[in-house]
């Protein structure tokens, strides 16, 4: 009975990766709202990477059956991944696609 049960994982939430245009800040110190703007981007990004290989990782082992998979392998899928200025969804969708050509036999 046990065998028949499929552990799903739950998908990412892309609202909480979410970051606002710039200029979203109004200050009087132009400068000073670029580097806050930056500061929130550069959070939010790793953020999404640190949430996306807890992701991958259980999507391996459980979706794929995977039992090992180098943690570097998968940072360096998802860094080539985002260096390409795509959206976080297509980021997840690339790395899931290519995920089968890591997996340790």
């Amino acid at each position: 009975m046990l065998q028949n049960i499929k552990i799903m994982i739950e998908p990412l939430d892309f609202t909480k990766y979410t970051v606002a245009e710039f200029p979203h800040f109004h200050k009087d110190n132009y400068q000073e709202a670029i580097e806050e703007w930056h500061q929130l981007n550069d959070f939010i990004t790793e953020e999404f990477k640190a949430d996306l290989e807890d992701y991958l990782i259980n999507y391996l082992a459980i979706e794929l059956g995977a039992e090992s998979i180098h943690l570097s392998k998968i940072r360096k899928l998802i860094e080539i991944s985002m260096e390409n200025g795509i959206e976080y969804d297509e980021v997840v969708n690339l790395c899931i696609r290519m995920l089968p050509l890591l997996v340790v036999s």
